[in-house]
């Protein structure tokens, strides 16, 4: 791609960053929106809470343990929005959650 920023089947593409769409952050619990998609588009886990990273790193035991009630009752529904949505070098291991906020 030669363009810094372009769309490809829906996705803003910056650089190699693939982000989704505004609209499908509205999927998540309004709480997380905001941090998640600074974290994705930006790499900046600053107000990202606890069980979020954890959620991100692929560590579920650490996500039950940090969740507070509203957030375990929402986490299969969150673990599905990064599944489906996030791109797949923003999460899955604590080595690609590293990496992508040194990108």
């Amino acid at each position: 791609m030669t363009k810094k920023s372009e769309t490809l089947n829906n996705m803003k593409v910056s650089g190699n960053i693939y982000s989704p769409p505004p609209f499908l952050y509205m999927r998540l619990p309004e709480d997380l929106q905001t941090s998640v998609a600074r974290w994705i588009e930006e790499g900046n886990a600053y107000d990202l809470p606890g069980f979020m990273v954890a959620c991100l790193q692929n560590n579920l035991m650490d996500a039950v343990a940090r969740a507070d009630n509203a957030n375990f009752q929402r986490l299969p529904d969150i673990m599905r929005w990064i599944y489906c949505n996030a791109p797949i070098d923003c999460w899955g291991s604590k080595e690609k959650f590293e990496n992508w906020r040194s990108a």
